[in-house]
């Protein structure tokens, strides 16, 4: 009897190994053998824009980490590449600080960035923090990178010190717009900005071509800057002053959202965003439509744009708000050669957005977008290789793209 009740367990114990031993060859083979990128081009794309998909190499390598694919919900693909950026932080500051051969005159950040502040017309400010990798007034006619940051992101925001160093380590200086009330930059006005906004890119942009007037301009936008960017890119159409453009997590339609959204709405977005309104807060109170304990109550990110953002700048509603600030209504006048990636894990901006000419029931495509989906990746991650590392795809598609566009106009 005893024998027989061993023999079931041993029977089960082996059933288990089995079981798992096929799981995990099956989630192997799904990474080995499936695509990690799926590439659409606009039924309208540009022989520029398809010649720069074929020249842009990083666009069909992607191998994200096999351990994304044990990942609930791109939990881990979004955390681990940030945590482990986080821990070596110090040491890819002191890396590009020791590179740095010259720079404007300003206020430091860091020592890697040369601040200068922007008065907007409405009398707001902004910073641009200035990276130089070019030395002489030849090398200077090489295009020039803007960098949009996400929400309540800055110049030191992990992934933008990464695309910064990668970016001057190919030739290319950078200057990231750091928006109103972020990163150090004092508000001048009893208001901040929000999803829909996007003057001050125009505003700097201007600014940028009045310094440098026949210089090309590319821009790389992150999370809430790459949706602005896009937004900014259908508005301007044809008339942009963005030469080449890439979008990494956006989100296309602010409506859809993953079933675990509310969970990042929760503990991570509302917090963030309430600290940047606590941070401002003696310049934010002067506004009469602005309710302090409403907004520092808000317990979602919804309810923050609820007392936050749609009384402040005359929305009718939140829906409003997120309508307006959803690029995907005018992606098909996007001219400007832009890839924007998405990847099908990202917890924070849906990937179900994406505009697509196959599918009827997206957005159509302009004639300059290319929409890349990942398999995995997480929001503004992307790893590679068995382990995270300071390095990601990103940082190699985004000056992939750009010297693409460069060789296909040289």
């Amino acid at each position: 009897m005893c024998c027989g009740v061993e023999d079931t367990a041993d029977l089960l114990l082996m059933l288990g190994f089995a079981l798992l031993f096929l799981f995990v060859l099956n989630v192997l083979l799904t990474h080995f053998t499936q695509p990690h990128i799926s590439l659409e081009l606009s039924k309208r794309a540009t022989g520029v824009v398809t010649d720069m998909v074929a020249a842009c190499t990083a666009l069909h390598d992607f191998d994200g980490s096999p351990w994304h694919l044990f990942d609930v919900a791109g939990v881990l693909s979004t955390s681990l590449p940030h945590l482990y950026r986080e821990f070596h932080f110090d040491t890819t500051i002191d890396r590009i600080v020791a590179r740095k051969t010259r720079q404007r005159s300003g206020t430091s950040v860091r020592g890697v960035f040369e601040r200068e502040l922007l008065t907007m017309s409405d009398g707001g400010t902004i910073g641009l923090d200035w990276s130089l990798a070019t030395t002489t007034e030849s090398e200077r006619k090489q295009a020039l990178v803007l960098i949009l940051h996400g929400l309540c992101g800055e110049s030191l925001s992990r992934y933008v010190v990464h695309t910064v160093e990668s970016a001057n380590a190919s030739g290319y200086d950078t200057v990231t717009l750091v928006a109103r009330g972020c990163g150090g930059v004092r508000l001048t006005t009893s208001y901040g900005f929000h999803a829909a906004h996007t003057g001050d890119i125009e505003e700097c942009l201007v600014h940028l071509q009045s310094l440098f007037p026949t210089r090309p301009i590319y821009a790389v936008g992150f999370s809430l800057g790459a949706g602005q960017l896009a937004l900014y890119l259908g508005k301007a159409g044809q008339k942009s002053r963005v030469s080449a453009a890439v979008c990494i997590s956006p989100s296309w339609d602010f409506r859809l959202k993953e079933p675990t959204f509310p969970v990042w709405s929760r503990f991570k977005l509302s917090a963030d965003a309430k600290k940047f309104a606590a941070s401002n807060m003696a310049e934010l109170e002067q506004n009469s439509k602005f309710d302090p304990e409403a907004v520092l109550g808000a317990r979602t990110l919804i309810e923050f744009d609820a007392t936050a953002v749609v009384p402040v700048f005359g929305f009718r509603d939140v829906r409003e708000y997120h309508t307006q600030s959803s690029a995907c209504r005018l992606a098909n006048n996007i001219f400007v050669p832009t890839l924007a990636i998405s990847a099908l894990d990202d917890p924070i901006c849906s990937a179900l957005g994406c505009p697509s000419d196959q599918d009827p029931a997206q957005a159509d495509m302009g004639p300059g977008l290319v929409v890349a989906k990942t398999r995995t990746g997480g929001h503004v991650a992307f790893s590679e290789g068995l382990l995270p590392t300071t390095k990601t795809w990103m940082e190699r598609i985004i000056v992939g793209w750009f010297d693409a566009y460069r060789a296909v106009n040289a």
